[in-house]
């Protein structure tokens, strides 16, 4: 395989292939992003194309190939530093697209998304619930850092939490002293929204900061019609708080992180 240097024609011209195996779920104006930001490495032959992304503490691997003869290769190309990661979403099982059959791989891990449709209104005073501002970054991302590994988890930039801080998108618990315990973050398109992180401090487990944050949250939603996120399936304590305090339901449909 040898190095690309024209990334996006090469990946218009995988697309107009229609090559059988492939798990770019991505746009082409994010690829032109990535690509905008100088954190794409790409590498092809005339059977495969692989793409590696650098994300928040891991890079993303991607491809788009006639056989998986291209993962037999990986090892002999420089696809960056770090570690590294390929998705598969599915529903059901895995079949041929089981990578952990054909390359060696650290570890998988496994998210279930999770969905709840109609009005959902709780009885939370919304006098009570705190946003976090700009002051509280820091303090956010020594919580992020110290609960979630990065692989996977869509970890925010620090750019992407001022975002959300000035659009009102992560609602907090504050101790006495004014510190932040716990936050949820929550992006919003059209009348669905979405769960992205719920992060409680470990010495504040175990107090119902988590249903809190969840019941606010929900609250401030009652008038959105579909509710979704993506929880670990090994997480049990989340996968408990959303499904039986939330209303989530289980879709059984799964995104594979294979990490090299």
């Amino acid at each position: 395989m040898k190095a690309v240097e024209n990334i996006y024609d090469e990946y218009r011209h995988a697309v107009s292939e229609k090559r059988k195996l492939s798990n770019c779920y991505f746009s082409s104006n994010q690829l032109l992003n990535w690509i905008d930001s100088g954190n794409v490495i790409a590498y092809s032959d005339s059977k495969s194309l692989i793409i590696s992304v650098q994300e928040v503490g891991y890079r993303k691997l991607y491809f788009l190939a006639e056989t998986w003869e291209c993962f037999e290769k990986i090892s002999e190309i420089d696809i960056g530093k770090g570690e590294m990661a390929f998705e598969i979403i599915s529903q059901g099982e895995l079949g041929e697209y089981d990578l952990s059959k054909k390359i060696q791989c650290k570890k998988v891990i496994d998210y279930i998304r999770l969905r709840a449709t109609g009005r959902r209104e709780t009885k939370i005073d919304l006098k009570k619930i705190d946003y976090c501002s700009k002051e509280d970054i820091s303090r956010l991302i020594v919580l992020i850092n110290s609960t979630f590994d990065p692989v996977g988890a869509y970890l925010p930039t620090n750019e992407e939490l001022l975002f959300l801080i000035e659009n009102k998108a992560i609602i907090c618990h504050r101790n006495t002293d004014g510190e932040v315990m716990g936050f949820l973050i929550f992006e919003d398109k059209g009348k669905t929204t979405y769960i992205r992180m719920l992060c409680i401090a470990e010495n504040s487990r175990g107090k119902g900061l988590g249903t809190d944050l969840l019941l606010s949250y929900l609250n401030l939603h009652k008038d959105f019609k579909n509710f979704t996120l993506w929880c670990r399936a090994d997480n049990t304590i989340a996968f408990k708080l959303y499904t039986q305090i939330g209303g989530y339901n289980c879709e059984n449909f799964h995104n594979y992180v294979f990490v090299l």
